[in-house]
């Protein structure tokens, strides 16, 4: 681990690390609405599928695989259905959706604090008084924060890197 030399690197480095948090939950918010309108639409998909073939299969009962077919769909589209509100996919979206805006509200505090230190507006001690502050309201985001997969923090970390604006 390096050292932070400065004030100023210490904040630009938690400054950094609030926007990669908030970048990588909301990639995760993402990730899980997309999953929660996936499972959806499949089971609209199936449940449509089903429904006609009911109908269908009331209308001419002559074949003996559209029952076995029907039946099988149903099961899959139950699961489906079981899985979506067991993962509960929409709510833990809303969850990290607003666990990023808390991190954003951060590193906007610090960036912030970080341009008053730059000026000499501050002085070291109400600088201290700012980051004891911030490192308090960064603790109890984490104490009610989800997790969130290493990949996605990753790729924000890679974005982070790349970043034409400097964040």
């Amino acid at each position: 681990m390096n050292k932070l030399s400065s004030i100023e690197d210490n904040i630009n480095h938690f400054r950094l690390r609030a926007h990669r948090k908030a970048r990588a939950h909301y990639l995760f918010s993402k990730s899980l609405s997309n999953r929660h309108v996936w499972f959806g639409i499949s089971i609209i998909f199936i449940t449509t599928l089903i429904g006609s073939g009911v109908v269908l299969d009331i209308s001419k009962s002559s074949s003996h695989f559209t029952p076995q077919l029907l039946g099988f769909l149903s099961l899959v589209a139950a699961i489906l259905s079981s899985f979506q509100t067991f993962f509960g996919f929409e709510s833990q979206s809303v969850k990290h959706k607003s666990t990023a805006s808390q991190y954003n509200v951060l590193y906007r505090k610090m960036s912030l604090l970080h341009t008053k230190y730059l000026s000499g507006e501050y002085n070291n001690q109400l600088i201290m008084i700012e980051v004891e502050s911030i490192q308090k309201d960064w603790a109890e985001i984490e104490l009610k924060a989800l997790d969130v997969p290493d990949r996605l923090y990753d790729k924000a970390k890679k974005e982070q890197v790349s970043d034409d604006e400097g964040v």
